[in-house]
């Protein structure tokens, strides 16, 4: 005999749960491909190309600076001159220090990517199998814990998905399974009965989350380092990067050399030596 509490799923109900689930799961998916291509191939192809040209651009980046700097001072110099005024060196000096402080910054964190290439370079990398495993493991955990996937139990499991996040964007597999374990504690909840409406309401969110992660996926994409994917695995391509950076240092170099004779021309005519 039939249990009176038992609920008859109408087929096109059925038909909408059918397609929520396989919406969460195609969301699950793009997350995963998303944060794989912002976390993993992005910071991988930008290190490539530290270690190929950034070091390079570093130094032209630096004879750059150092010229317009010199540039800078010889007009500051020239301005004294022309007003037949006295200056004080270290006074134009700090005031250039002010005005490439900017500049410095730069350069500094120019640098900085390259050292932390380099530091990347010399880490241990997860092999195909073991980086497959934790993409694997992360997939599992964003359908279950992803703010995106599970907007309703979002605020009790912040936390716990921000170590899922870091550990994902280090590569470290020992900790993904470690948390992979943890997050059996989550229960997972049964679906409650929504109505139709609702569940109408919920695929179509879905749907716009699904388009919206499609777009990112595809603006990504479209921007450095993977418009120069192909190319940095081309040594010829990459050889005539760093040549065609290399002419621009020695014009930089010449330039800069004749901004020094010329502020050391100023000075003397500002300040000429004295006599004994």
């Amino acid at each position: 005999m039939k249990n009176n509490t038992d609920i008859v799923i109408s087929p096109e109900f059925k038909k909408l749960l059918d397609l929520h689930e396989e919406l969460k799961e195609e969301l699950t998916k793009l997350i995963t491909d998303r944060d794989t291509l912002v976390h993993t191939v992005k910071t991988s192809l930008e290190m490539d190309y530290q270690l190929k040209i950034g070091g390079k651009q570093y130094e032209l980046f630096l004879i750059r600076t150092e010229s317009l700097r010199l540039k800078r001072k010889m007009e500051m110099l020239q301005a004294v001159l022309n007003r037949q005024g006295s200056c004080s060196l270290q006074e134009i000096d700090e005031q250039l220090d002010k005005e490439f402080a900017e500049w410095q910054k730069q350069a500094e964190e120019i640098y900085r990517q390259v050292k932390k290439a380099e530091y990347f370079a010399e880490l241990p990398k997860l092999s195909v199998k073991e980086s497959a495993e934790l993409k694997k493991l992360y997939r599992q955990l964003a359908k279950k814990l992803h703010p995106d996937v599970n907007p309703d139990e979002w605020d009790e499991k912040k936390n716990f998905w921000l170590r899922i996040k870091e550990a994902y964007q280090n590569g470290d597999l020992q900790e993904m399974k470690t948390l992979a374990l943890l997050a059996n504690d989550f229960q997972e909840q049964d679906p409650e009965i929504s109505t139709m409406d609702k569940l109408r309401d919920g695929c179509n969110d879905l749907k716009k989350r699904v388009q919206e992660l499609i777009n990112q996926i595809a603006h990504v994409k479209s921007q450095f380092p993977f418009d120069i994917e192909e190319q940095l695995q081309d040594e010829e391509w990459v050889d005539k990067q760093k040549e065609e950076i290399d002419i621009q240092i020695t014009e930089w170099q010449k330039t800069k050399s004749l901004y020094e004779e010329k502020v050391e021309e100023l000075i003397c005519q500002i300040n000429p030596p004295q006599l004994h």
